[in-house]
């Protein structure tokens, strides 16, 4: 309930005047709820006509831009995954973090965990990425592949450098610059990790022109989400 602490939803409410003065990171994950839907397919194997069809089924006779706007945002990804990523949290994380960033007070750092799990078959999912920040991936199985260490001492780094001095830092990372009322660098962490500045902008765009607003009641009943 709004008090004189909490006004509720900073997109409906804006913030307090002292939220702007508390440094902060915000970040989401490739593919969020979508993943936990069991695939109909194994993404390690599509051919080319697979992926055409797969995009399709979503997208239509859009397909082809949607496609050309998701290699531009994700080259180094699988087209057909442009039916998985996120629509739920990253556009709202993106309006929050520049809300913030106008206050011109303390830094906001947008980040994206954007690992792929093939062993698991899913992209990043909700959650997948709390173990790589809290030093845990010894205890998560999905976490067991070449790199994890690096992955997760960077964004461990990060992390406690936010809480000590304000600006998310690691050896192992690129310089993360905040975001300003003009720029959205975002940190992608993955097996390479590097920032991207307003990367998806155009291809969330896209989409949104072809598909209707996303609804996370609808989400959660296609994919049986139990959160």
């Amino acid at each position: 309930m709004p008090n004189d602490w909490f006004k509720g939803n900073p997109l409906l409410h804006g913030f307090r005047a002292h939220a702007y003065t508390i440094p902060v990171m915000i970040g989401t994950v490739f593919a969020e709820f979508t993943s936990f839907a069991q695939l109909p397919y194994d993404r390690e194997t599509l051919t080319e006509e697979q992926k055409q069809q797969i995009v399709r089924s979503v997208y239509g006779d859009s397909s082809g831009k949607i496609i050309d706007l998701f290699r531009k945002a994700f080259p180094e990804k699988n087209y057909a995954d442009v039916v998985l990523i996120d629509r739920c949290m990253r556009e709202p994380s993106k309006k929050i973090a520049a809300m913030h960033a106008a206050g011109k007070g303390a830094g906001t750092y947008l980040y994206e965990f954007t690992v792929d799990f093939p062993e698991m078959g899913k992209a990043a999912w909700h959650c997948s990425d709390i173990p790589f920040f809290f030093r845990n991936t010894a205890l998560a199985e999905y976490c067991q592949f070449q790199g994890a260490g690096k992955l997760e001492r960077a964004m461990s780094d990060s992390l406690i450098s936010l809480a000590k001095t304000g600006a998310p830092a690691s050896a192992a990372l690129p310089a993360w610059p905040s975001v300003t009322p003009e720029k959205e660098p975002t940190m992608i962490f993955d097996k390479t990790c590097e920032v991207r500045e307003n990367f998806d902008d155009e291809l969330f765009k896209g989409i949104n022109e072809v598909l209707p607003p996303f609804s996370l009641r609808h989400a959660a009943d296609d994919t049986q989400i139990q959160h």
